[in-house]
């Protein structure tokens, strides 16, 4: 996943995903991480998630395949 960059994230540390959809949103642990700096200034930040936690992952909507 790409975010504006933001300092915090870092390998091993915690990511909320939140306003995508149910069976994604969640928290995960971040793998790696490569910030990026862009011409007409500022940042962005690149994340690899791994192990979903909670209901990350999983959709319990009516019907919804998992």
């Amino acid at each position: 996943m790409t975010i504006d960059g933001n300092t915090a994230a870092r390998a091993e540390a915690p990511c909320e995903v939140s306003g995508v959809r149910p069976g994604i949103d969640g928290t995960y642990r971040i793998d790696t991480v490569t910030h990026t700096y862009k011409r007409q200034g500022g940042f962005i930040s690149e994340l690899t998630l791994k192990q979903p936690s909670g209901d990350a992952g999983t959709d319990s909507r009516a019907g919804a395949a998992s």
